[in-house]
């Protein structure tokens, strides 16, 4: 279960804050569906999970050799049942003989069950499944570490479904470690055999490229590719001649650091950063030539890299300068984090740290050498700009059993906020969690070890590949079946890799006639350019790998580049076409244009605004919106759609007067779309707050108690405008912004400013508020999530400073708790956290009120002094 603290960001604020929830539309895969009442029997050998209607993976545990398997299909009243396309009669038992890897695909009404026959070495587990985990894809390596005498089984990379089935699988030739799926679709490992290196494969096997490092060993710990197309590796390299006396160990001995090395390409270093250049032997933590001991690397978004040293604690590296910005955990250092909220003091031991999207740490927490703490999947809230700054356990799932993780271990904390946690050498090897620390599935092993399981979405898969290409060795294949597609003046050639086990570095297709090119680095298609459309060309591949170029493949058949006679399209999804907006609502021009596969490309898409830009919805009436495809062979295509701009939408406002959720307390309506800036004061001094909305430099007032409205001109069109008490009298005004200069007016009225004052910069974000309770607003501004507050209506600089919430959050100011003096509240989402005080910390209340798209304000709506929230929305009335 998950463990909750006192203090710091948990219990069901800290549950919704931590959940993030995507949606994901993804193509059912192939065969899917359910057909009510059928049933399939597979028989005599043992066949995971038990049959279900809407579940259409099944592994089926064969002997070696041939297997004979009793196939029965009952479906009361389908239309069509076929078992590996034979057409059968519902309840007849069909006998097929299968071995390793062969499938026996059932069909009942194109609903798909496929039954895998594993390798008579397939590992034995068992799966704990008590609730829906989330969909998707567990990565997972067998056979890495096991104890033979128990589990002789064989080595394999995998992926299982949720259920744990293999829905593909391939035999490795030795042990391997650290698979992951890379961003073209292969999946990278290292085998443990030298020399050691990771091998990108292709799901038929087949490798397409290594990675090494650059003249020193490579480590298996981690492998990352990089945005700039180049490779980051690990190692760890020995230095001889180190004194380790303050280990406990001798003044000559040969150490091991951490190296992180970036190698193009073409295999050549081009950054490296080297642990014994900014971590000192004394942070090491035990007795150990093992210094820093990496074991994850991670780049964050950035550039900075993340990485885990179980033997001195997690950092985070600047990727320019090399340097340490923090540390977490471990002994120590003027870098180190101060830890908030976590009873065990910080992670020790640790693997598998990682940076989440809103910036907190999620790592494995292996707590070795300990006794009753057992080990745990932690989740801190870094916050660099707090002084000192700090790590904040704000999650955490520790193990009931209290048992403490001797090596290995992974957390990865899933989109939809579920946790996949790799026990590291513990049982189950790993499993899934919910944001509540709840089991959603589990796979137990006996004698087994699991370095890492790695879930990926769906849409990272496609099913039907997984199943065609499952069984057999991972291995490559040989050079053949070159294939031409025709294309305007380019022929793109594809082909199968080659039969060599030395992995191939590129490929260099040739075409003949005119002896025209293309190379690539591993891919098995290449597009050869600069050909004459209507020639007939051949096509041939020469794979190079490290032992040199192979002999030409077979000359594909004879295939010509085509012209190009096919418009392009373009297509339109806002505005829709006969589209109706009110006037003034915000509509962005959304559109896109595509040319055929084969065709010459598309040289422009031209709408009446850029795509992404804001329509003009401000002129009444019937409009055409029209965009413009063309390719590069002159071939053009208009899209034209209708819409109408008809009268402005009503804006109602929705009062709360508690800091509490649920329905509205009152309701006005005010206002229209045309209006897109909303001011809040007390207009008449009554001790009840106003409203009121800007058209130009006009300035339409509503009075809550009498409902009356008016009108004041003040400023321009294009200021900013703030409003606030700004002598103490009671009554709220106006003043505007140019640059870091106020202008402010102390009457309700038009006219020039009373008072001008400078205060900021031009680009802070500004607070107007009664900061310390003398009656009289005067501002603050926001930099980050750093607010600078004055105190007095003056130039100067600011008299308190403090840092809230994060520098995305919506702000908003008010007296919450009616003691005179105005603080602060964040809004995120429909979620308000409020504090009730001008310094760092947590909020005090936290609640939700509205909807998402609303544009809230904060007011005291009943005079009884404490400032509560309003929603405005467009309605049409």
């Amino acid at each position: 279960m998950l463990r909750t603290h006192k203090t710091g960001r948990t219990g069901p604020a800290a549950l919704i804050w931590l959940l993030v929830v995507t949606m994901t539309f993804v193509s059912a895969p192939v065969g899917a569906g359910v057909v009510p009442g059928v049933d399939v029997s597979v028989g005599p050998v043992a066949v995971f999970p038990a049959f279900a209607e809407d579940h259409h993976d099944y592994g089926v545990r064969c002997a070696a050799g041939v297997n004979a398997l009793d196939v029965t299909v009952t479906a009361p009243g389908a239309g069509s049942i076929t078992v590996d396309g034979a057409v059968v009669d519902s309840g007849t038992t069909v006998v097929r003989n299968v071995s390793a890897g062969d499938a026996t695909v059932v069909a009942v009404d194109g609903v798909e069950y496929w039954h895998r026959c594993l390798p008579d070495d397939w590992p034995v587990y068992t799966i704990d499944r008590p609730a829906e985990p989330g969909p998707g894809y567990y990565l997972v390596m067998f056979g890495w570490f096991t104890a033979a005498a128990i589990d002789p089984s064989g080595t394999f990379v995998a992926v299982l479904d949720t259920y744990g089935v293999p829905v593909w699988y391939k035999r490795t030739r030795d042990r391997v470690i650290d698979q992951k799926l890379l961003s073209d679709g292969t999946i990278a490992w290292q085998e443990t055999s030298s020399p050691r290196s990771y091998e990108m494969h292709e799901l038929d096997g087949s490798i397409t490229r290594v990675v090494r490092a650059d003249g020193i060993d490579t480590d298996n710990h981690e492998y990352l590719e990089l945005p700039n197309g180049n490779d980051l590796v690990m190692s760890y390299v020995p230095r001889p001649g180190v004194d380790l006396t303050a280990l406990g160990l001798t003044a000559n001995e040969t150490a091991l650091d951490g190296y992180l090395q970036e190698v193009d390409p073409d295999g050549n270093a081009v950054w490296e950063w080297r642990s014994q250049d900014h971590i000192a032997v004394e942070e090491t933590i035990f007795s150990t030539t093992d210094l820093i001991h990496l074991n994850s690397a991670e780049r964050t978004a950035a550039g900075d890299y993340l990485i885990s040293g179980r033997s001195v604690g997690v950092y985070l590296i600047d990727g320019t300068t090399k340097a340490i910005k923090w540390k977490l955990g471990g002994s120590t250092t003027p870098e180190s984090l101060t830890l908030v909220n976590d009873p065990l003091g910080g992670p020790t031991y640790q693997h598998d740290a990682r940076m989440l999207p809103d910036g907190t740490v999620t790592i494995f927490d292996n707590r070795s050498f300990t006794m009753g703490e057992g080990a745990r999947a932690v989740q801190y809230e870094i916050d660099t700009t707090a002084i000192p700054p700090t790590a904040t356990l704000i999650w955490e799932k520790p193990r009931a059993d209290l048992f403490a993780s001797f090596f290995i271990g992974a957390a990865r904390r899933q989109p939809d906020g579920n946790t996949v946690i790799t026990w590291g050498g513990l049982q189950p090897l790993f499993e899934e969690v919910d944001i509540l620390g709840d089991r959603l599935f589990a796979l137990e092993m006996t004698g087994h070890f699991l370095y890492r399981a790695v879930k990926y979405p769906l849409s990272a898969f496609d099913i039907a590949e997984l199943r065609a290409n499952a069984g057999g060795t991972a291995e490559s294949q040989a050079p053949t079946n070159v294939v031409g597609t025709p294309a305007y003046e380019r022929v793109v050639v594809s082909w199968t890799a080659p039969t060599a086990q030395i992995p191939v570095v590129d490929y260099t297709v040739t075409a003949a006639p005119d002896g025209a090119s293309c190379t690539t680095t591993g891919a098995t298609t290449c597009t050869v350019s600069g050909l004459t459309n209507g020639v007939d060309y051949t096509f041939s591949v020469i794979a190079t790998n490290t032992g040199g170029p192979s002999p030409a493949s077979f000359d594909s058949a004879p295939v010509a580049p085509i012209d190009d006679v096919i418009d392009p399209a373009a297509a339109i999804t806002v505005p829709a076409d006969g589209a109706a907006y009110p006037a003034g609502t915000t509509v962005i021009a959304d559109y896109a244009c595509t040319d055929e596969t084969n065709g010459s490309g598309l040289a422009s898409c031209l709408g009446d605004v850029a795509d992404g830009d804001p329509l003009d919805t401000l002129v009444q009436g019937t409009h055409d919106f029209t965009v413009t495809a063309t390719d590069n062979d002159g071939n053009q295509t208009q899209t034209v759609h209708s819409y109408t701009i008809g009268p402005p939408e009503t804006t109602r406002w929705y009062f709360n007067n508690s800091l509490t959720g649920g329905p509205a307390d009152l309701v006005r309506d005010f206002g229209t779309s045309l209006d897109h800036d909303a001011a809040i004061g007390d207009w008449d001094g009554n001790g009840i707050d106003d409203l009121a909305v800007r058209r130009g430099n006009l300035f339409m007032l509503f009075d809550m108690a009498t409902q009356a409205t008016s009108t004041i001109g003040y400023g321009r069109a294009g200021d900013e405008v703030f409003v606030g008490d700004w002598d103490g009298d009671g009554i709220d005004t106006l003043a505007i912004r140019r640059g870091n200069n106020f202008h402010i007016r102390n009457s309700v009225t038009s006219g020039p400013a009373d008072v001008t004052i400078a205060f900021g910069r031009a680009g802070d974000e500004v607070l107007v508020g009664d900061w310390d309770g003398d009656g009289i607003d005067t501002l603050a501004v926001r930099r980050g999530n750093v607010i600078f507050v004055r105190n007095s209506i003056s130039t100067g600089v600011a008299d308190t400073v403090f840092a809230f919430g994060r520098a995305a959050d919506v702000l908003l100011r008010g007296d919450w708790d009616g003691d005179g003096i105005d603080t602060l509240a964040v809004r995120r989402g429909r979620f308000f956290h409020i504090r009730s005080s001008l310094t760092t910390g947590v909020a005090d209340l936290v609640f939700a009120y509205g909807l998402i798209d609303d544009d809230v304000h904060a007011g005291d709506w009943n005079g009884d002094g404490v400032d509560t929230f309003v929603a405005r929305r467009g309605v049409a009335v």
